[in-house]
C-alpha cells in the first residue's frame, strides 16, 4: 500500500462527499497499480456521515470519536490502522484536482528527498487564485515586521518572515511548515518521532509537527505542480475566516502561544505576546472594526 488518506469529518457532511467523490475520480488515474486507501474519522458530529458513506462510498475505513478532541487527536486515532508507506492527511473542504497523492508519492521516492518529511502541494481557492498553503515558523523578527516593515518589503516579508504564504511561483521549494489542509508525512517517521500533538485543539499542530521533525533533520517541501482547491475554513464549522469569529480567534491565540512554549519556552512566548497583540490590534484597526470586537479581542490575546 502507497498511500493511506486520512480525513476528518465534524458536521460537513456535504464536503466530505465532495471530497471523496473528487478523491476516488483523481487517485491513481496516473497509474493504475497505484494502491491507496481511505480512512474517514467522524470527531462526534451530530450528523453521523456513516450512512452515506456506507452507500456512497463502501470501501471507506470509518472511525468514530465519541469526544471531539480535536482535529490532531482524530488524525491520530486514525493512524494506528493504515497501511500505507505514507500518510496524506486531507481536509472534507479540499477537493484534489490532479493526482496528488501518486505526484507527492513520487516525489518523495526520489532519492533527493530522502530527507523531506512533509510535503506538499499548492492551495486555490474556488475561484482558482492561490491560497496560503505554507509558512515560516513565528519568530521575534517575523513579529517586529509585521508592524510595519512587512509594507516596505513585501516580497522578502513574504518569503523569509510571513507565518501564512499563498505560493508564488512553479518552482518546488524548501518551507518550515505546510498548512494541514493537505499533506502527506512518511508513516515510518510518524512511528519513530510520533503524529500530531493531541495538546493542539487546532491551529499550529501542523507547524509543531513540521518543527519537530525539523529538529530530527528532516525538512518540509511544496511541490506547487500538485493543486488542490481548498474552501479555507469550511471544515471547521467555524466558519470563514474573512469575517470575526470569536471561537476561531481564541483558539488560533491559544494555540500559538502553546506553539511557542513547547518550541522555545515560556520566555520566548512572554517576548512574542505583546508583538503579537500589537500586530493583532493593528490589523483590527486597519480592517475597520466596530469598538466591540476590538475590545473583545484585546481580552481574548490578553488571557491567551
Amino acid at each position: 500500500m502507497e498511500v493511506s488518506f486520512i480525513l476528518v469529518n465534524y458536521n460537513t457532511t456535504a464536503l466530505l462527499a465532495q471530497c471523496l467523490t473528487a478523491l476516488y475520480k483523481i487517485t491513481g488515474s496516473s497509474s493504475p497499480h497505484f494502491l491507496f486507501e481511505v480512512l474517514v474519522v467522524d470527531n462526534a458530529s451530530i450528523q453521523n456521515p456513516q450512512p452515506l458513506l456506507a452507500a456512497q462510498f463502501p470501501q471507506v475505513i470509518f472511525l468514530h470519536s465519541p469526544k471531539n478532541n480535536g482535529f490532531g487527536a482524530a488524525n491520530n486515532l486514525a493512524i494506528p490502522h493504515t497501511k500505507g508507506k505514507y500518510l496524506f492527511f486531507l481536509n472534507p473542504d479540499a477537493f484534489l484536482q490532479n493526482d496528488a497523492a501518486f505526484l507527492l508519492a513520487q516525489k518523495m521516492n526520489e532519492p533527493q528527498f530522502a530527507h523531506c518529511g512533509l510535503c506538499g502541494g499548492e492551495l486555490i481557492n474556488a475561484q482558482g487564485i492561490p491560497n496560503q498553503c505554507f509558512g515560516n515558523f513565528p519568530s521575534i523578527a517575523g513579529a517586529i515586521a509585521a508592524l510595519g516593515f512587512k509594507f516596505l518589503f513585501p516580497a522578502y516579508y513574504r518569503k523569509y518572515m510571513a507565518v501564512g504564504v499563498a505560493n508564488y511561483n512553479a518552482l518546488d521549494k524548501k518551507v518550515d511548515y505546510i498548512s494541514g489542509a493537505a499533506f502527506m508525512v512518511r508513516k515510518n517517521l510518524v512511528n519513530l518521532y510520533g503524529g500530531f500533538d493531541d495538546d493542539f485543539f487546532l491551529f499550529f499542530e501542523e507547524t509543531e509537527w513540521a518543527w519537530r521533525l525539523k529538529q530530527h533533520g528532516y525538512y518540509t517541501m511544496i511541490f506547487p505542480e500538485v493543486k488542490i482547491t481548498h474552501l479555507e475554513g469550511g471544515s471547521t464549522e467555524l466558519g470563514s475566516y474573512t469575517f470575526f469569529n470569536e471561537r476561531t480567534f481564541r483558539l488560533y491565540a491559544q494555540s500559538r502561544q502553546l506553539f511557542y512554549k513547547k518550541t522555545s519556552g515560556r520566555f520566548f512566548a512572554a517576548i512574542m505576546k505583546p508583538l503579537d497583540f500589537l500586530g493583532d490590534i493593528l490589523q483590527s484597526i486597519y480592517r475597520g472594526e466596530s469598538a466591540a470586537i476590538f475590545l473583545k479581542k484585546c481580552s481574548i490575546l490578553w488571557k491567551a
